[in-house]
């Protein structure tokens, strides 16, 4: 019994870290499972989140090539601006010029009539002065051919003034036709947070937390039932020990009760033998209770082999409920005392009886 106990016991421990694998095993697999799922949603994301970088880092070096040409264009309408500037300027120099140039050339004109005007006594310091006039000359000659030289650059730029003033006009239009065009792009262009697939991706995130939350929920709530599981488990073995306990005890008390019917048996058997060497007139008597006793033999041997049974299919029994089992041993036991009881009553009247004859014969 106390080895059929023990594997019992055994078996349960072994069930229960059977169990306790299975649900580990079956939890790991969920969580690789669901890892598994969130590395690749994870994995997407960060793709996407590269290209959308890749693609605002391209919009930005677009943005900052139009900057560059519009700072350019703009450079260019300075270059202009101050050329137009310079142009005006050479003309009002050429206007003082060609001013200065007839007051000198009227004063020269006033010094020739004085000149011829003068006696001859005066000629020589006269001529002096004709040779400083001379070279007065020659200096507005230079300066005739400075003046021309300035009108042939005030010509010439007063030619391609209109056609710089037409292009400068034509870029300045171009440009604010690209600037209102790199506007309206800026503007159609929705933020990072309210495109289509950044919510998409960020509602995916948010859904992806909540999953999470609720298997952790999940896992914290399984793990709970598997403790109470476990720990229920425990108590039912430790009833079940309890159980094994008293079964022990009350199978050793029943085997007391097996020996003292059997000594018992073999008394009555002994007396019965004595009797019927003894008493021959009364054998037939002594022969239908020796088939009593065989009969009664039989009976003890067939509760001794139900209780070899019950003691092997104790194993089989280990999940049954320690109650049914004591109701068998009660019955057993009072089976038992039920058969002693009637060999004993078999037993003594057959005993008074040939006591009787005996003292009758002597």
């Amino acid at each position: 019994m106390i080895g059929l106990t023990d594997l019992s016991g055994a078996k349960v421990i072994q069930l229960k870290d059977d169990l306790k694998r299975e649900f580990e095993r079956h939890y790991t697999q969920r969580d690789e499972h669901f890892n598994h799922l969130i590395s690749e949603r994870m994995s997407d994301l960060k793709q996407t989140v590269i290209l959308l970088n890749q693609e605002r880092i391209e919009s930005k070096l677009k943005l900052e090539l139009l900057e560059n040409k519009v700072d350019q264009l703009v450079s260019k309408f300075d270059l202009a601006a101050t050329s137009e500037d310079k142009g005006h300027q050479n003309k009002l120099d050429y206007a003082q010029l060609s001013e200065k140039y007839e007051t000198m050339k009227q004063e020269m004109k006033a010094l020739e009539q004085r000149l011829d005007s003068m006696p001859t006594r005066v000629s020589s310091p006269i001529n002096n002065k004709g040779k400083s006039f001379e070279l007065l000359s020659s200096k507005v000659s230079e300066i005739d051919s400075r003046a021309n030289l300035l009108k042939t650059k005030v010509a010439f730029i007063e030619q391609k003034l209109p056609s710089i003033q037409d292009g400068a006009q034509a870029s300045l239009s171009d440009v604010q036709t690209r600037l209102t065009a790199l506007e309206a792009n800026y503007k159609s262009i929705t933020p990072l947070k309210e495109q289509g697939v950044i919510k998409y991706l960020l509602e995916q995130v948010v859904e992806t937390e909540n999953t999470l939350d609720n298997h952790a929920n999940d896992i914290k709530q399984l793990s709970s039932n598997l403790a109470t599981a476990i720990d229920k488990t425990e108590k039912e073995q430790q009833e079940q020990r309890i159980s094994a306990e008293k079964l022990k005890k009350q199978t050793s008390a029943l085997s007391e009760s097996f020996k003292i019917a059997n000594f018992a048996i073999g008394k009555l058997q002994t007396v019965t033998q004595e009797h019927y060497r003894t008493l021959l007139p009364i054998s037939k008597r002594v022969d239908v209770h020796e088939e009593s006793l065989t009969e009664l033999s039989g009976i003890v041997n067939d509760i001794a082999d139900y209780h070899l049974e019950l003691a092997q299919a104790e194993e089989a029994m280990s999940d049954s409920s320690a109650f049914g089992v004591e109701q068998e041993i009660d019955e057993t036991q009072k089976e038992s005392q039920d058969t002693t009881t009637a060999a004993a009553a078999f037993a003594k009247p057959a005993v008074s009886q040939d006591d009787q004859q005996h003292d009758t014969k002597e």
